[in-house]
């Protein structure tokens, strides 16, 4: 798609308004010299169109909606004036006049088309962004929540209260993930897109590791011992990274999943791997797994996901700028 050509209003109009003055005094100059009347002449009405079609965002649009009609408007504008009749001189001003407005209309439906265009980009992309935060928060905390459940299940005939314990959890997930997609929906409708505010970051790690533990997950994870102070976006696209990584482990690997978040001057590095069956597995095709893709190059930083060369490790190596 053709991008829309944003260029200053003001200069556009100052441009214009030059372009027809030097076209005026060409005409002017033809009965002094018609060489450098015409030569003028040529030199405002190439300013004066090319300032208007700088509006247009099509090569065909620019040619067809502006060019011909502002070429026929300064040739008629120009024969008219030189023309002894009034009738005549009328007519030929006449046509000039409707050229211009033929050539304005078409700049005015382009400039409204481009502006509804641009909409609905910025809503398309605030419904994936939409739709990405709610299948982070929810995707994680349903598979804790079944984890739970899981276990209440199964704890249910031989330890009642293991499994109320279970439930409980269960329930204390379930709740949090109310809230988080409370905190996700007036994030986005705000214009404060501070991910601190109400949005789970980098610091809520522990939080994040214990949960996935209690609900029956086996997660080798160290904290760093230190935390530097990081960027909003790159505070977030850390915890996302690591939510979405380990529920992909929780749902799809068969063993231990290895979890470490490391720290330099520049980078921030997430590293997860788990075992899984040999053969390619179901994130490899996964809407979160998009999703976080895209969360970690809109914050600079670069996303390898794939298994390793023996088939038997999943790995999930994200590096973003801090």
């Amino acid at each position: 798609m053709v991008r829309y050509n944003r260029a200053s209003g003001g200069a556009l109009v100052a441009l214009t308004v030059t372009g027809f003055l030097i076209w005026a005094t060409g005409t002017a100059l033809w009965r002094v010299s018609v060489v450098l009347g015409i030569v003028i002449t040529f030199i405002g009405g190439a300013v004066l169109v090319w300032s208007l079609t700088s509006a247009v965002r099509t090569t065909k649009g620019r040619i067809l909606g502006v060019t011909v009609p502002m070429a026929l408007a300064l040739v008629f504008l120009s024969q008219g004036m030189a023309q002894p009749s009034i009738d005549t001189r009328t007519v030929l001003v006449t046509l000039g006049l409707l050229c211009i407005i033929v050539a304005f209309v078409f700049i005015v439906m382009q400039r409204s088309k481009a502006e509804r265009e641009a909409a609905e980009l910025i809503h398309s992309e605030q419904r994936r962004q939409l739709a990405s935060e709610v299948h982070d928060v929810v995707g994680h905390t349903l598979s804790a929540t079944m984890l739970h459940i899981t276990a209440a299940r199964l704890a249910a005939p031989t330890d009642p209260q293991a499994a109320c314990a279970s439930l409980e959890l269960a329930e204390k997930h379930g709740r949090r993930s109310m809230r988080d997609v409370r905190s996700v929906v007036k994030l986005l409708r705000s214009d404060d897109r501070d991910p601190a505010n109400g949005i789970l970051v980098a610091d809520d790690l522990d939080t994040l590791v214990t949960g996935l533990r209690e609900a029956g997950a086996h997660i080798d994870y160290s904290p760093p011992q230190h935390t530097p102070e990081l960027p909003a976006i790159a505070s977030l696209t850390i915890f996302r990274v690591v939510q979405e990584g380990l529920t992909n482990a929780v749902r799809h690997g068969i063993g231990p999943i290895d979890l470490s978040v490391t720290y330099t001057a520049n980078c921030a590095q997430v590293r997860i791997t788990n075992p899984i069956t040999s053969g390619l597995p179901a994130p490899a095709r996964s809407i979160g797994l998009s999703g976080m893709r895209d969360r970690v190059q809109g914050a600079g930083g670069r996303l390898e996901v794939g298994p390793s060369a023996t088939d038997r490790e999943w790995q999930v190596l994200a590096r973003i700028p801090i």
